[in-house]
């Protein structure tokens, strides 16, 4: 079952979504500093009787941040409300992930119209004293070294979040119950990091969010469903005074899944969604994805319409958000394509082994193609010119 990747523009933001599946819509919301990608794969037997809508946190993966310098949940939770009103789903089940979870409470409590019931897995609670201290000490700033120090120190950080909760007080009685990730995981997770806006702001507004108090105004479906392997699991089920309509289902890593499907059966609804992604010219730059050979292709597009376009190819181990220097100084104003060759940035990587300089080629004309692009210009730089001089 494949996964596909759109943008949606809500507001004066572009947000990135991934979207797999069919039947009526389920909205996730993943861990910071993590994306959409991480958040479906686990997820994706439920692709076969639901739509799974991952959106990336804005900031976070491809979706652009907010204005705001310290955003609050409340304004992650209408951000929210804001991409599903464009994305044409009024009502739906929301599943959240740790701060995947605070976006979605915040959710359910300030538009729940829009939530037909929540699934949360691992609910931050911070007392007010706790919640100082991990805003302070939780996320810090990787700033770039000359010698990279910072690209080791966001490595031990994130193994270290893998091992003790919090990451800070590696103590015997901080190991969580869970076996080590993957070097790769590890590796995924590093780059979100740093791809990341800022990625400290999702953290700091899940510590600071008066989850507890949020939890007591629901009048939403709201079920618990964290492994007892989780950090936040034994403060979840401490929590008294809540209204009837949450529910806590014991569960853990292996019946997860089966847990979480149970409770779709209850809350899911019959809307359907369709994906929307910018689409028109303007003359700031937007993005898209596009079919190529296989697989999908990132497309930096804008200009005013009418003119032949120029198509932008970029250079070795860069990607087309680097053209964009080279346009504003060439003074482009006609419609511009700037493409993410395949297997760079954000496109798919072409499954042709030891594929050459003609199928690269190919593939540029399909994303062409697929565009409505008959006439055109080129324009590359670096292997990205070898590229152009191959293309028909």
């Amino acid at each position: 079952m494949q996964v596909t990747r759109h943008f949606v523009r809500v507001g004066d933001r572009e947000v990135h979504y991934r979207r797999v599946g069919s039947g009526p819509p389920v909205v996730l919301f993943h861990v910071s500093p993590q994306s959409s990608a991480f958040v479906i794969p686990e997820l994706l037997p439920l692709a076969d009787r639901y739509t799974l809508i991952a959106l990336d946190t804005p900031g976070y993966g491809e979706s652009d941040p907010l204005r705001e310098a310290a955003p609050a949940m409340a304004d992650y939770a209408d951000a929210a409300r804001d991409t599903l009103a464009v994305l044409g789903i009024q009502r739906a089940p929301v599943y959240g992930s740790h701060t995947g979870a605070n976006i979605a409470v915040e959710l359910a409590r300030r538009a729940p119209d829009c939530v037909a019931g929540l699934v949360l897995d691992g609910l931050s609670l911070s007392t007010p004293e706790i919640a100082q201290d991990r805003v302070r000490r939780y996320a810090p700033r990787f700033v770039p070294t000359d010698g990279g120090e910072h690209l080791a120190w966001a490595w031990q950080h994130t193994r270290d979040q893998v091992l003790f909760w919090p990451w800070y007080q590696p103590h015997k009685a901080n190991r969580l119950r869970a076996d080590m990730r993957s070097a790769d995981f590890l590796h995924d997770v590093v780059l979100a990091k740093m791809a990341a806006s800022d990625y400290w702001r999702g953290y700091r507004a899940a510590f600071s969010h008066d989850s507890r108090d949020a939890l007591r105004e629901l009048n939403v479906a709201t079920y618990f469903v964290t492994a007892d392997t989780d950090e936040h699991t034994e403060v979840e089920r401490s929590l008294t005074e809540l209204p009837p309509c949450i529910h806590f289902i014991d569960t853990n890593r292996a019946s997860q899944l089966a847990a979480i499907r149970s409770v779709l059966e209850k809350i899911a609804g019959d809307t359907a969604a369709q994906p929307a992604m910018s689409t028109s010219h303007r003359e700031a730059l937007f993005r898209c994805y596009v079919g190529g050979v296989e697989g999908q292709r990132l497309v930096r597009q804008g200009g005013v319409s009418g003119d032949r376009p120029l198509v932008m190819l970029h250079g070795g181990m860069r990607t087309s958000a680097s053209l964009a220097g080279s346009a504003a100084a060439l003074g482009v104003r006609r419609p511009v394509l700037m493409i993410d060759v395949a297997g760079n940035g954000d496109s798919d990587p072409l499954s042709i082994p030891g594929a050459g300089l003609e199928a690269f080629a190919e593939d540029v004309n399909a994303v062409l193609a697929a565009r409505g692009v008959e006439e055109f210009d080129l324009y590359g730089e670096g292997s990205g010119a070898t590229l152009a001089l191959a293309v028909e």
